[in-house]
């Protein structure tokens, strides 16, 4: 390591110790809203989320829930008063 190499180093760690307390939150949110979009584009390009989603960035989770509502031949809806 070159001695200007050092030099750029710790001026950097003074950076940070000086700008950490009033930047932290404003890095975060930057952090987070850049890691969202990544994790966006990895989906949309996987094939996990449509393009729609991808534009709203709102992600429409399908846990595949399932009623039980319905008769062992899944044609018949049982309907809550019925069971009363």
């Amino acid at each position: 390591m070159l001695k200007s190499h050092a030099s750029i180093i710790l001026k950097a760690i003074d950076f940070w110790k000086l700008r950490y307390d009033e930047k932290y939150e404003e890095w975060r949110l930057k952090f987070v809203a850049m890691d969202r979009a990544s994790r966006m584009r990895e989906m949309l390009r996987a094939g996990t989320i449509s393009p729609a989603e991808a534009a709203s960035g709102v992600i429409i989770e399908d846990e595949g829930y399932q009623s039980n509502n319905y008769d062992s031949d899944d044609s018949v809806y049982i309907s809550d008063e019925s069971n009363s």
